[in-house]
């Protein structure tokens, strides 16, 4: 009887000892993590510019992990190509800037510092506010994994605009004189989008605007030279999309949400072709006739130009307007 007895007290021995080493293990992980962690702190205000250094056109990324965006257009001193301001709270976000120029042509990163073990001790604050020179040929380029990003270039020499974001809304307006703008596009995985193109774009070929979850408007209500392609799609959320500006030639266009409603509003003064495709959801198109299953304006055949538009919903209402 008493040797049973001490062979269950061994068996015992190995159990105990395997939920020391797990529990030491938990221990350790929890230690990791909070040593990881960056500390809220007092709130930092820091100004920086950038010189041009002589070169005629530049190339402008930002990379913001978390907070707010606000880029502007403007006239910084004579040699500045950016004159920022930066407020942050923690330390570790102190916004790394690197510039240098290659034949002429100056490359500028503003990237803030990513931290892997998260943010303790309160609430924490990003903000950038940046003003961009205004007659220099730019290309900018602004990634954000979550935060909100504004951007306002009324007038500028800017040529390509493309703006991606995890998680955040996303206000774009380039209302003014663009005329080296050729490109825009915008990707956005959560949050609204909002598109102001009502200056002047002698130049511009391409819009596209994508979104996985949000609300999408998009006015293109200017004056446009050579746009011919317009791509806008939306997975979940509603979308207007405003396309009564002055057009100069013909263009495709294709706007399609998975699931929401889609407001479409057209120019009565040049011709419109518009595909509508709804599998569960009421069209409405009051003024417009049907012309070989395409809803028509009066000025479709007549005009010497012509919009060709694919609009669809998979679930949601189509209606189409007038921009009048």
């Amino acid at each position: 009887m008493k040797s049973q007895g001490h062979g269950n007290i061994s068996k015992k021995i190995p159990q105990f000892g395997l939920l020391f080493i797990l529990i030491m293990l938990f221990i350790m992980i929890i230690v990791l993590l909070v040593s990881g962690c960056a500390e809220v702190g007092e709130l930092q205000t820091e100004s920086r510019s950038v010189d041009l250094g002589g070169a005629a056109s530049a190339d402008v990324e930002l990379e913001m992990y978390s907070g707010e965006m606000n880029i502007i257009g403007g006239t910084v001193g004579a040699e500045e190509l950016m004159d920022a301001e930066f407020r942050y709270n923690v330390d570790a976000w102190k916004p790394e800037i690197e510039y240098n120029i290659h034949e002429g042509r100056g490359r500028l990163i503003v990237r803030q510092p990513e931290i892997q073990g998260g943010i303790a001790g309160g609430s924490a604050r990003n903000e950038w506010d940046l003003r961009l020179k205004e007659d220099v040929p730019m290309d900018l380029k602004a990634r954000l994994s979550s935060g909100d990003c504004s951007l306002n270039m009324a007038s500028s020499l800017l040529k390509k605009l493309d703006i991606g974001s995890s998680s955040g809304d996303i206000k774009a307006e380039l209302s003014g004189n663009q005329p080296l703008l050729e490109e825009v596009e915008i990707d956005q995985a959560s949050g609204n989008t909002l598109l102001d193109l009502s200056g002047e774009y002698p130049a511009l070929s391409s819009v596209i605007m994508d979104s996985s979850s949000g609300g999408i408007n998009a006015g293109l209500t200017g004056n446009f030279g050579t746009l011919s392609l317009v791509e806008i799609e939306l997975s979940s959320g509603d979308a207007s999309v405003d396309l009564t500006g002055n057009w100069s030639n013909d263009s495709m266009m294709e706007v399609a949400v998975s699931s929401g409603d889609l407001t479409l509003r057209v120019p009565r003064n040049v011709g419109v072709y518009v595909e509508v495709d709804s599998v569960s959801g009421d069209i409405t198109a009051n003024d417009f006739r049907l012309e070989d299953s395409a809803y028509v304006n009066d000025a479709y055949g007549e005009s010497e130009v012509t919009l060709r538009v694919k609009a669809s919903s998979s679930s949601g209402n189509i209606k189409l307007l007038f921009g009048d």
